[in-house]
Protein backbone atom coordinates (compact mmCIF):
# COMPACT_ATOMS: atom_id res chain seq x y z
CA UNK A 1 0.00 0.00 0.00
CA UNK A 2 1.06 3.29 0.23
CA UNK A 3 1.45 3.91 3.32
CA UNK A 4 4.22 1.20 3.56
CA UNK A 5 5.99 2.83 0.70
CA UNK A 6 6.02 5.96 2.41
CA UNK A 7 7.03 4.38 6.02
CA UNK A 8 9.57 2.60 4.39
CA UNK A 9 10.77 5.69 2.93
CA UNK A 10 10.76 7.92 5.88
CA UNK A 11 12.53 5.29 7.80
CA UNK A 12 15.33 5.19 5.07
CA UNK A 13 16.00 8.67 5.17
CA UNK A 14 15.91 9.03 8.78
CA UNK A 15 18.39 6.93 8.52
CA UNK A 16 20.36 8.43 6.79
CA UNK A 17 20.19 11.34 8.28
CA UNK A 18 21.25 9.06 11.92
CA UNK A 19 24.28 7.47 10.24
CA UNK A 20 25.32 10.96 8.71
CA UNK A 21 25.14 12.97 11.82
CA UNK A 22 26.98 10.14 13.72
CA UNK A 23 29.79 9.83 10.73
CA UNK A 24 30.67 13.76 10.38
CA UNK A 25 30.37 13.85 14.13
CA UNK A 26 32.54 10.90 14.95
CA UNK A 27 35.28 12.28 11.51
CA UNK A 28 35.01 15.50 13.32
CA UNK A 29 35.73 15.05 17.49
CA UNK A 30 37.31 11.48 16.59
CA UNK A 31 37.00 9.45 19.85
CA UNK A 32 36.02 11.90 22.43
CA UNK A 33 32.64 11.92 21.09
CA UNK A 34 30.16 11.37 24.26
CA UNK A 35 26.86 9.77 24.31
CA UNK A 36 25.44 13.02 22.14
CA UNK A 37 27.13 14.25 19.64
CA UNK A 38 25.13 17.33 19.03
CA UNK A 39 26.80 18.48 22.74
CA UNK A 40 30.12 19.11 21.07
CA UNK A 41 28.56 21.28 18.65
CA UNK A 42 28.34 25.35 19.49
CA UNK A 43 25.09 26.45 17.61
CA UNK A 44 25.16 29.74 18.52
CA UNK A 45 28.59 30.57 17.37
CA UNK A 46 28.53 28.81 13.77
CA UNK A 47 25.85 29.84 11.32
CA UNK A 48 25.97 26.26 9.78
CA UNK A 49 25.76 24.28 12.86
CA UNK A 50 22.61 26.62 13.59
CA UNK A 51 21.30 25.60 10.59
CA UNK A 52 22.22 21.78 10.81
CA UNK A 53 20.44 21.71 14.72
CA UNK A 54 17.36 22.88 12.21
CA UNK A 55 17.48 20.01 10.21
CA UNK A 56 17.54 17.72 13.60
CA UNK A 57 14.80 19.22 15.22
CA UNK A 58 12.83 18.33 12.08
CA UNK A 59 13.97 15.18 11.85
CA UNK A 60 13.52 14.24 15.77
CA UNK A 61 9.67 15.68 15.32
CA UNK A 62 8.71 13.58 12.32
CA UNK A 63 10.90 10.32 13.97
CA UNK A 64 8.45 11.29 16.98
CA UNK A 65 5.53 10.62 14.83
CA UNK A 66 6.66 7.22 13.24
CA UNK A 67 7.36 5.58 16.72
CA UNK A 68 3.88 7.34 18.38
CA UNK A 69 1.77 5.94 15.51
CA UNK A 70 2.78 1.89 15.58
CA UNK A 71 2.52 2.65 19.50
CA UNK A 72 -1.01 4.16 19.02
CA UNK A 73 -2.11 1.12 16.85
CA UNK A 74 -0.70 -1.63 19.27
CA UNK A 75 -2.65 0.45 22.05
CA UNK A 76 -5.80 0.37 19.99
CA UNK A 77 -5.92 -3.32 19.10
CA UNK A 78 -4.98 -3.98 22.94
CA UNK A 79 -8.49 -2.07 23.88
CA UNK A 80 -10.24 -3.90 21.30
CA UNK A 81 -10.95 -0.49 19.74
CA UNK A 82 -11.26 -0.34 15.72
CA UNK A 83 -8.65 1.81 14.10
CA UNK A 84 -11.19 2.72 11.39
CA UNK A 85 -14.22 3.47 13.65
CA UNK A 86 -12.66 4.62 17.12
CA UNK A 87 -13.74 8.72 17.69
CA UNK A 88 -11.63 11.02 17.22
CA UNK A 89 -11.42 12.16 21.03
CA UNK A 90 -10.37 9.08 22.07
CA UNK A 91 -6.90 8.67 19.54
CA UNK A 92 -6.66 12.28 20.84
CA UNK A 93 -6.36 11.21 24.16
CA UNK A 94 -4.14 8.63 23.28
CA UNK A 95 -1.95 10.77 21.45
CA UNK A 96 -1.89 13.31 24.27
CA UNK A 97 -1.01 10.35 26.85
CA UNK A 98 2.02 9.49 24.21
CA UNK A 99 3.15 12.39 23.59
CA UNK A 100 2.88 13.56 27.80
CA UNK A 101 5.21 10.61 28.54
CA UNK A 102 8.02 10.70 26.30
CA UNK A 103 7.53 14.70 27.29
CA UNK A 104 8.34 13.72 30.82
CA UNK A 105 10.87 11.02 30.42
CA UNK A 106 13.04 13.70 27.68
CA UNK A 107 12.55 16.08 30.77
CA UNK A 108 13.60 13.63 33.15
CA UNK A 109 16.18 11.32 32.13
CA UNK A 110 19.28 13.22 31.77
CA UNK A 111 21.61 10.90 29.03
CA UNK A 112 19.91 8.92 25.95
CA UNK A 113 22.42 6.51 26.72
CA UNK A 114 20.60 4.86 29.86
CA UNK A 115 17.85 4.95 27.52
CA UNK A 116 19.36 2.60 25.20
CA UNK A 117 20.79 0.88 27.91
CA UNK A 118 17.53 -0.04 29.72
CA UNK A 119 16.03 -0.61 26.19
CA UNK A 120 18.68 -3.12 25.38
CA UNK A 121 18.19 -5.28 27.77
CA UNK A 122 14.34 -5.64 27.59
CA UNK A 123 13.99 -5.17 24.16
CA UNK A 124 17.29 -7.71 23.08
CA UNK A 125 16.12 -10.59 25.87
CA UNK A 126 12.83 -10.09 25.38
CA UNK A 127 12.89 -10.74 21.44
CA UNK A 128 16.01 -13.40 21.75
CA UNK A 129 15.28 -15.31 24.54
CA UNK A 130 11.49 -14.50 25.98
CA UNK A 131 9.32 -14.42 24.00
CA UNK A 132 10.42 -17.33 21.50
CA UNK A 133 10.24 -19.39 24.50
CA UNK A 134 6.52 -17.91 25.41
CA UNK A 135 5.59 -18.59 21.75
CA UNK A 136 6.86 -22.01 21.83
CA UNK A 137 5.09 -23.16 24.80
CA UNK A 138 1.94 -21.53 23.74
CA UNK A 139 1.74 -22.68 20.14
CA UNK A 140 -0.40 -25.79 21.53
CA UNK A 141 0.63 -29.20 22.64
CA UNK A 142 3.71 -28.06 24.94
CA UNK A 143 4.41 -31.25 27.16
CA UNK A 144 7.05 -33.41 27.88
CA UNK A 145 5.13 -36.03 26.17
CA UNK A 146 4.62 -34.67 22.76
CA UNK A 147 7.91 -32.82 22.78
CA UNK A 148 10.39 -34.69 24.66
CA UNK A 149 12.17 -33.67 27.28
CA UNK A 150 15.24 -31.97 25.77
CA UNK A 151 13.32 -29.30 23.91
CA UNK A 152 10.85 -29.27 26.88
CA UNK A 153 13.74 -28.27 29.17
CA UNK A 154 15.88 -26.23 26.85
CA UNK A 155 12.41 -24.35 25.97
CA UNK A 156 12.45 -22.85 29.92
CA UNK A 157 16.11 -22.75 29.81
CA UNK A 158 15.74 -20.10 27.01
CA UNK A 159 13.12 -18.55 28.91
CA UNK A 160 15.19 -18.44 32.51
CA UNK A 161 18.18 -17.31 30.52
CA UNK A 162 15.90 -14.09 28.92
CA UNK A 163 14.88 -13.48 32.57
CA UNK A 164 18.26 -13.28 33.83
CA UNK A 165 19.65 -11.02 31.11
CA UNK A 166 16.92 -9.12 31.97
CA UNK A 167 17.59 -8.79 35.37
CA UNK A 168 21.49 -8.10 34.71
CA UNK A 169 21.02 -5.64 31.99
CA UNK A 170 19.09 -3.32 34.13
CA UNK A 171 20.90 -3.72 37.16
CA UNK A 172 24.00 -3.10 34.77
CA UNK A 173 22.60 0.09 33.20
CA UNK A 174 21.33 1.58 36.99
CA UNK A 175 24.79 0.64 38.55
CA UNK A 176 26.34 2.84 35.30
CA UNK A 177 24.40 5.82 36.34
CA UNK A 178 25.21 5.56 39.80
Amino acid sequence: SQMTYQTAASMLLLTVFYWLTGFFGYVEFGPEVGSSVLKMYRPLHDVAMAIAYVGVVIKLCVAFSLHILPCRDSLHHLLGWSLDTVAWWKNALLCAFFSCIALVAGLFIPDVSVVFGLLGSFSGSFIGFVFPALFYMYAGDFNIKSVGILMYLSTYALLFAGVVVICFGTTSTIYGMI
